[in-house]
């Protein structure tokens, strides 16, 4: 067990450090990558989300790095030839009692915890409210949607999605705005947007709030743009999407229960919503993806031409932080 906590410890000591470096140049990221086209953005945003995580990960995997190749190898412990006499990042030797891992591991483990057991709320909270909304709706088998009281018009449930719309949206809108709004949420369905979110919220649990949320929100702008795009396609028209945006702003006065196409979001992303319909100018991200993966190679393969003077390197740090 004092393993375990010293592993917690060196992953989320990596994980903080890119959480701090991710905060500092999220100003400078967010708009280049408004630049992007909505399907690739998606994917930066999932990797944005998730590179903390990844972080964390190799830097644990570098600490015990020599400890794991000799383990994997059938090889003899090395672990008492380098390093520390008195700290030793091993996987067979018995670790010393560390007070300061342990205090920090049930923290990220409490952390965590808390995180999942809030999003297992909301999840059970959304499937017993859509177990209500299909009592009371029922499913419009021609028009491929679960009919509901009230003036919503979302995707919900896991694993398999549906299209829930209200009774009162359609004769709160017009047809042109209706059809569009149907669209859009049938992109969502269709591009299983849901598990992506669901995937987006596991990878980043270890984030500070402030900045898990900000990337989030790039990532439903994203989702979003990309549905209007399609929605678009489907009806032949961009500048009537873009129309049913602004029409479903103004109706928000008189359907004050109703969210149609996520217009709980910041007013930012309804500008950025429109303008990508009206005025669509994609910036390439290729070279930058070929960039980043060229550089995540050479820091990976930097830290196995290295592992065993990193592995002394963190050890020492660690032996002086938790010793």
């Amino acid at each position: 067990m004092n393993l375990l906590s010293v592993v917690l410890v060196v992953a989320m000591a990596g994980a903080a450090a890119a959480c701090v470096l991710l905060r500092a140049a999220l100003g400078r990221v967010v708009a280049p990558l408004r630049r992007v086209a909505p399907g690739p953005r998606v994917r930066w945003a999932l990797a944005l989300l998730a590179a903390p995580s990844g972080v964390g990960a190799l830097g644990a995997l570098v600490a015990f790095g020599p400890c794991l190749r000799t383990l994997l190898l059938g090889m003899s412990d090395a672990c008492r030839s380098h390093g520390g006499p008195e700290f030793f990042f091993c996987l067979r030797m018995p670790m010393h009692d560390t007070p300061v891992a342990w205090a920090a591991g049930l923290v990220v483990v409490a952390w965590v915890v808390s995180r999942l057991a809030m999003g297992t709320h909301a999840l059970v909270r959304t499937r017993s409210a859509l177990g209500r909304l299909r009592r009371l709706g029922t499913f419009d088998a021609e028009r491929g949607f679960w009919l509901v009281p009230g003036d919503i018009a979302i995707v919900a449930g896991f694993p398999r999605a549906q299209v829930y719309v209200g009774e009162r949206l359609e004769s709160c809108v017009s047809s042109a705005t209706f059809n569009a709004v149907i669209a859009h949420e049938r992109a969502h369905q269709r591009r299983r947007d849901l598990r992506t979110k669901l995937v987006a919220r596991a990878v980043s649990l270890c984030l500070p709030t402030s900045l898990r949320t900000a990337l989030l929100g790039e990532l439903d702008l994203a989702m979003e743009q990309a549905c209007d795009a399609i929605a678009a396609d489907e009806i032949g028209d961009a500048l009537t999407v873009a129309g049913s945006l602004l029409e479903l702003v103004r109706a928000a006065a008189t359907m004050p229960e109703g969210f149609a196409l996520a217009f709980s979001a910041p007013l930012d992303h309804l500008e950025a919503r429109v303008r990508a319909l009206c005025a669509p100018e994609w910036s390439p991200s290729g070279r930058a993806a070929s960039a980043c993966f060229a550089l995540c190679a050479m820091t990976i393969v930097g830290c196995v031409a290295f592992d065993l003077p990193l592995h002394d390197m963190t050890e020492s740090l660690f032996e002086r932080l938790l010793g």
